[in-house]
Formats: structure tokens, sequence, C-alpha cells
């Protein structure tokens, strides 16, 4: 989506979802989800935070992220202009199923300046996971897989 205009001293112009629109986006699990965020601040703002939260089809908060994570969850104080945020949740953490992200200006635990909500809308397709033969089950048996180590022995 594109904005041309919003009231406050931050405004989230863009956001791409690997490299396309907004509706539609399918995807295979193993794929990287690649988002892009356009934002335009105004009006420099102290602790400013840009973050991505991704839902999925359940309305259960899967992930969130905020670009202070690159600063060491140290927020920087960014001057007025435009700017382009990368970023990208790896391929293999979400589960098959329907998610959509959420993505926002604010001060952390203070106020929201902008927030597009539920702006991209996507689907993790899957033929070949582990859970793939849970088949629309696997979306409530979990969000995301983990790459947990299992040992199995034999006892006698």
């Amino acid at each position: 989506i594109i904005r041309k205009s919003a009231v406050g001293e931050v405004i989230i112009t863009k956001v791409n979802l690997n490299g396309s629109g907004y509706k539609n986006n399918s995807l295979h699990y193993k794929k990287a989800l690649n988002f892009t965020i356009n934002f335009y601040i105004k009006k420099s703002v102290p602790n400013l935070d840009i973050g991505l939260l991704i839902k999925n089809q359940h309305d259960v908060n899967v992930a969130f992220t905020n670009i202070s994570e690159m600063f060491g969850a140290k927020q920087k104080n960014l001057k007025p202009g435009k700017y382009r945020a990368e970023v990208t949740v790896p391929g293999k953490t979400l589960v098959p199923g329907i998610y959509y992200a959420t993505v926002s200006a604010h001060v952390r635990g203070y106020r929201d300046i902008d927030k597009l909500e539920n702006i991209v809308q996507f689907t993790i397709v899957d033929t070949d996971s582990p859970l793939s033969g849970y088949g629309e089950l696997a979306s409530k048996l979990s969000c995301v897989f983990i790459n947990a180590e299992w040992k199995l022995h034999r006892q006698y």
C-alpha cells in the first residue's frame, strides 16, 4: 500500500512483502519474508521505534519485532526525512496458514504515532514440512516451527 498523507510527526508511506502489494501473497514455508517499510519523519520524535507485528488467522499474535533491535534494543533519534526499513523473517519459521502484518511507528510503551493494522495479508503454504501431513489442523497446533534437537535412546 502507498499512502500520501496522514496526521502526526511520522507517516508510514509504503509497506511491501517480497516486493509485492498487500494482499494475496502466497509463499512456501521455506521462503523468507522480506518486508520493506517506507516512512517519512516530518518532525523528529525522541525514542521513535518502527514495529512489525504478525498475527495468524486465529487472531493470535505470532511474532513482533522493532527496528530498535538492530541498535541493541536502544531507540535512535532519527532526523526528519524519508527512510526505508527492511526486515527479514527467516524461512521455515511460520507454519502453514493465513497471516496479517501490522506496521507501527511508535514510542515504546507510550504512544502510537502511525499504525497500519493488517496492512499485509499473506498465506504460508506447505507441501513438504514435518507438519504438512496435518493439513488445516497445523495452524491450530502451532504458530512457528522450532529447530528443536531431539535425542532418542533405547533403554535395555
